[in-house]
């Protein structure tokens, strides 16, 4: 009896701490980045497992911000939106404006997974994904994705 009751604590421990890996490597991300894009250009970093990128646009129509959980896996990443700051102006403008309605369908997404490529020899990051999007990302970062 005592030796089952043992063997489902550390069973469930185990499970618990593999669980929690992810979370706990990307507490180590600590990196810049800044991009250009043909609608838009993106600035941020990452400190500490919180993502915080300002997306601008091109067209002068507006900018906004979202701040996200980063968490890491191998070569996986997962994105948390936790926090967006899309300005009013923006929300009260007429949906007849297919940007804005595109614009504003991918601000609201709350959750990004992405495979993540490390090209050692240009040094790029690139970010691949097909939820909710297809898209693909690559950037120049330096500095650390995580612990490990």
């Amino acid at each position: 009896m005592k030796l089952s009751r043992l063997l489902m604590i550390s069973i469930f421990t185990i499970f618990t701490l593999a669980a929690l890996i992810p979370y706990v490597n990307g507490l180590g991300c600590d990196f810049n980045y800044t991009e250009e894009f043909d609608e838009y250009d993106m600035v941020g970093n990452c400190k500490n497992g919180i993502l915080q990128t300002h997306i601008i646009y091109h067209n002068n129509q507006f900018s906004y911000y979202k701040k996200f959980l980063w968490i890491k896996y191998a070569n996986k990443v997962l994105l948390i939106n936790i926090s967006s700051k899309l300005p009013q102006e923006v929300i009260l403008k007429s949906f007849n404006d297919f940007d804005v309605r595109y614009s504003q369908y991918k601000h609201n997404e709350n959750l990004y997974a992405f495979y993540l490529i490390r090209e050692a020899r240009s040094g790029e990051t690139i970010f691949i994904s097909n939820e909710p999007v297809d898209a693909m990302y690559i950037f120049d970062l330096t500095g650390k994705l995580s612990y490990f």
